[in-house]
């Protein structure tokens, strides 16, 4: 079964975006606020250093944790590059160099469980396994992480004043379209110049990050004001990933489902934000900056 990229390329990022129709749909709200460290794997990743990375081993079935695999004293990458079976010792280990790449073995994967020959999608097939399969690599997205020690933080500080800052910044850093249409124009579409918008547009949080880290954030609201600039910190990651796609569809795609998850965490956040201010009896004018948060959420 032959089919084509751009086939290929859609038929993944519809796989891909299951997720993110089902939890428009959801009712979000505010939840506690709590700041973990998360373990990154980032899609060049390479544990034992054999040339090969992370995500790459899993799906051949090397031991990422071990440069020699098969124990014939040749690490990993370098029988790869030797045309070498990594899997099986040697002499008698030669691949066929006609053997597809480890990424087209995924994707051939992909298309032989879930698409009919004629390019049509089969009848009865689950996407969200090929969701778990995608998961299972263990990718995520690199991105830069903020401390307490980072943000400012203020006894002095009022949260009204706060609530009128960050939606001042918010504003002036606002983006009409919507990241997740613009993504599916360079699948659908083939429409390659999206991608430098999507990627603009995490330079864009990348300003917005940067602004949020010179506000002065009153002491009731300093988990809410690291949350949020981590949150922004996380989608300029998930953008640039996702303009990634045609270099590293593996990781775009990845990066669009942290995308999905990223932005609705922000939305909580920003309401745990909301919450905060009402319990600190802060209101604002129509006229006021502020309002926006408050009443445009």
């Amino acid at each position: 079964m032959k089919i084509s990229k751009p086939i290929t390329l859609a038929i993944l990022f519809g796989i891909a975006v299951i997720g993110f129709g089902i939890y428009k749909t959801i009712d979000i709200k505010p939840k506690a606020i709590t700041v973990a460290e998360t373990k990154v794997t980032s899609s060049d990743q390479d544990t034992d250093g054999d040339g090969l990375p992370d995500w790459q081993e899993k799906l051949i079935g090397t031991n990422p944790n071990k440069k020699d695999t098969d124990g014939d004293g040749t690490n990993d990458g370098e029988e790869i590059k030797q045309d070498r079976n990594p899997l099986f010792s040697g002499p008698s280990d030669k691949l066929n160099t006609d053997t597809p790449s480890v990424t087209e073995e995924f994707t051939k994967d992909i298309l032989s469980s879930y698409i009919n020959p004629d390019g049509t999608v089969k009848k009865g097939v689950n996407p969200q396994d090929v969701i778990k399969k995608i998961t299972s690599l263990g990718l995520s997205v690199p991105f830069k992480s903020y401390e307490l020690a980072d943000i400012l933080v203020s006894s002095s500080a009022k949260p009204h004043d706060y609530g009128n800052n960050i939606s001042e910044i918010i504003a002036h850093y606002g983006y009409e379209k919507d990241d997740v249409q613009v993504f599916q124009d360079a699948v659908l579409k083939k429409d390659q110049a999206s991608l430098t918008i999507i990627a603009q547009q995490s330079t864009t949080y990348g300003g917005l990050r940067n602004e949020l880290l010179k506000i002065e954030a009153p002491t009731v609201l300093t988990s809410d004001h690291l949350r949020l600039v981590n949150l922004i910190s996380k989608i300029s990651a998930d953008l640039n990933g996702m303009s990634k796609l045609y270099t590293d569809p593996i990781a775009s795609i990845t990066a669009l489902s942290a995308y999905e998850r990223d932005v609705r965490q922000l939305y909580e956040a920003l309401l745990s934000i909301q919450a905060t201010l009402q319990k600190e009896n802060v209101s604002y004018k129509q006229n006021e900056s502020g309002y926006g948060i408050m009443n445009g959420i």
